[in-house]
């Protein structure tokens, strides 16, 4: 089996197309979260939220709410501390999920292929043996015809 097809290299351009998006778009959102959330506007909101969230509402309450530990927003120590880890977690389940797809397509694929051969060989009238078999009904029939004469 030849390796480098030219479908094997359209399905390895489309995933560094898709992989090479993908980083471009964490990036860029990275940068945008990092911008937004980094303000001293932003900490205030988030102090206050966290201050609101430790107050326990009156009368009966069935959920007793834990106020949140972070002193700074949690989207901002996602991207700004944990970039890689997101990174590599999307590209593997961005990976993962690439094979899976292709291995699903390519395989519905092949066995279309197969029915085609079948079917193209039963019309030429090889019987799907391949050619020069001699064991399809038409060659059957004529061998009968020459031999009855």
């Amino acid at each position: 089996m030849k390796l480098w097809t030219g479908a094997n290299l359209a399905c390895l351009t489309v995933y560094l197309a898709g992989a090479a998006a993908l980083v471009w778009y964490l990036g860029a959102l990275r940068g945008q979260v990092i911008a937004e959330f980094s303000t001293s506007e932003q900490q205030q909101y988030w102090d206050q939220w966290r201050e609101d969230a430790a107050k326990t509402p009156e009368g009966p309450n069935p959920v007793v709410r834990k106020p949140p530990g972070s002193p700074e927003p949690p989207a901002l120590v996602l991207m700004r501390d944990y970039y890689g880890v997101v990174l590599g977690g999307a590209l593997l389940f961005g990976t993962a999920l690439y094979v899976a797809l292709l291995l699903a397509l390519r395989g519905a694929l092949a066995g279309c292929n197969i029915r085609f051969q079948r079917r193209s060989a039963e019309v030429e009238g090889t019987g799907g043996r391949g050619q020069g078999a001699g064991t399809s009904l038409q060659s059957r029939r004529s061998r009968e015809r020459d031999s009855g004469s």
